[in-house]
């Protein structure tokens, strides 16, 4: 169950008592007013997805991480892992291992 469900739940069991059922409709106001969008980092991440798609699209052949941080300027392997880990997910890329090496191609 959510909060939202929580305090939903307990609004019944209280609804006799108006004081503790305000409390709990503001907590709901609370949990609903949470932000649902994508913060600005986000959206970057998932625009670098896209690219690291395209590029492994357009060359045709496995990559490594380590062809990835050095395309695409990134900071670190962790993060290039991460980033192709969402296409792993979303069953666009599969990883596959070439000695110690892991390679990622386009899923067939």
């Amino acid at each position: 169950m959510t909060k939202r469900e929580y305090f939903e739940e307990l609004k019944g069991y209280v609804a006799d008592n108006a004081e503790l059922v305000e409390f709990l409709d503001r907590q709901i106001e609370l949990v609903s007013k949470k932000r649902n969008t994508e913060t600005k980092t986000q959206k970057e991440n998932a625009e670098t997805v896209e690219k690291i798609y395209n590029y492994m699209v357009e060359t045709g052949k496995p990559v490594t991480i380590a062809e990835i941080v050095t395309e695409f300027g990134l900071t670190s392997g962790q993060k290039a892992s991460a980033l192709v880990k969402k296409l792993v997910d979303a069953g666009k890329v599969v990883r596959a291992k070439d000695g110690k090496t892991a390679v990622y191609s386009i899923a067939e």
